[in-house]
């Protein structure tokens, strides 16, 4: 924790001066959610983003975000986020810095290097970082959904079913991109051609900036990269790739026979025609890790391999009769392969269906109903309200 903090601090005092002393172009953006939800007796913040004990109606502040860049000059630019959110959509208590980088491209050149924190090429969910850019509320399954496979421990059998305690703290798993979001490192984009047709990102990174006590931790270190075409203006396509560790410390690190493995592929679409836009995601991936067994606190012999796979498509349509307003639909799967005599874990299904309008440049008001179904669960009890209203300059 102090070495968090100590980088923060740092990365303020060393950003923030040379964005206010330096003769450059500062550009400040921000944004903050009012969000009114409610939820069923199933819920959990693990499941679909609800945490079990605000189940009630409830409206607050669920995230507050500020980001600076700043054009150093015409090669180098500077760009930092800050963040106060819900901790597991509890209290509005965590604060972060998601984002803070430097990035170099040189005069007449097509390609540019960032170094620091920053969006991780994968996917075309994670580019959409601010809410006006999210047709929903809720997160896709793939990267909101906690498996049973943990960064500390490895796979566990029934994991978050069943109470999984170490050093005091209850373990739920790992997303199935569990190097989404953001990530510590260095990033290599290149526009291919002068149409942005092509653009090809690589990244090669140290997990999520806000689960490690140090940025160099060797235990994280992956690899990203994602290659998107458009060849005409309503339709783009994206193929993405990565692989690397993922291993969160606690007391039993040192009994780890292997770290857990992660590889993922996935490709991306986004299409549309008139009023009408299509999008979609599908993501494999596959594991190795070691399993622990909770009844014993000790770690089987042999590692473990197995996979699951994520579909995701949306549908939305922007209403001509009322300028800002649009209506949209969200269909979501998870499914895991077998591991022994039965799946590693329930297969889950949601849809989301959701509404939006723009009330002016500066206020966006979205609703979000979600029906999710997950196997092992009773039927349709993990159903969410939400609705935010977003204050954006």
């Amino acid at each position: 924790m102090l070495v968090k903090k100590l980088a923060l601090w740092t990365t303020i005092s060393i950003f923030l001066p040379l964005s206010l002393l330096a003769q450059l172009k500062l550009d400040w953006n921000a944004w903050a959610d009012l969000e009114l939800s409610k939820a069923q007796a199933n819920s959990h913040y693990f499941y679909n983003q609800i945490h079990k004990n605000k189940l009630d109606w409830r409206l607050g502040f669920s995230d507050i975000n500020l980001v600076t860049t700043a054009q150093l000059d015409s090669n180098w630019v500077i760009q930092v986020r800050a963040q106060l959110k819900r901790n597991a959509n509890q209290a509005l208590d965590a604060f972060l810095m998601p984002a803070a980088f430097i990035q170099y491209q040189p005069k007449k050149q097509s390609w540019r290097l960032a170094l620091g924190r920053y969006i991780i090429p994968f996917g075309s969910f994670t580019e959409r970082q601010h809410p006006k850019d999210r047709t929903f509320i809720n997160i896709p399954l793939a990267y909101s959904f906690y498996q049973n496979v943990a960064a500390q421990l490895g796979y566990v059998d029934d994991l978050g079913e069943t109470k999984t305690e170490v050093d005091e703290m209850v373990f739920w798993g790992s997303t199935m991109v569990y190097y989404g979001g953001y990530t510590q490192g260095l990033k290599f984009d290149w526009d291919i051609d002068e149409a942005d047709r092509w653009i090809w990102s690589l990244s090669i990174g140290n997990s999520s900036p806000n689960i490690l006590d140090s940025p160099f931790a060797r235990e994280n270190w992956g690899i990203s990269t994602r290659l998107r075409y458009r060849p005409a203006y309503f339709w783009e396509q994206g193929v993405s790739l990565s692989t690397g560790t993922f291993v969160q410390r606690t007391s039993l690190f040192d009994q780890l026979p292997a770290h857990p493995k992660q590889w993922l592929l996935g490709t991306d679409w986004r299409t549309g025609i008139g009023f009408w836009e299509l999008t979609g995601e599908v993501i494999g991936a596959w594991y190795r890790a070691p399993v622990f067994d909770r009844d014993s606190a000790t770690f089987g012999a042999n590692e473990v391999e197995f996979s699951s796979m994520a579909f995701s498509t949306q549908l939305r349509y922007e209403t001509p009769f009322i300028s800002g307003l649009y209506l949209a639909y969200r269909f979501d799967f998870i499914s895991f392969s077998k591991l022994e005599d039965s799946q590693w874990d329930s297969r889950v299904e949601a849809h989301n269906f959701g509404m939006g309008y723009k009330i002016n440049r500066f206020l966006l008001l979205r609703t979000n109903y979600l029906l999710q179904y997950k196997a092992d669960r009773p039927n349709w009890e993990q159903n969410t309200f939400r609705s935010t209203l977003t204050l954006h300059f």
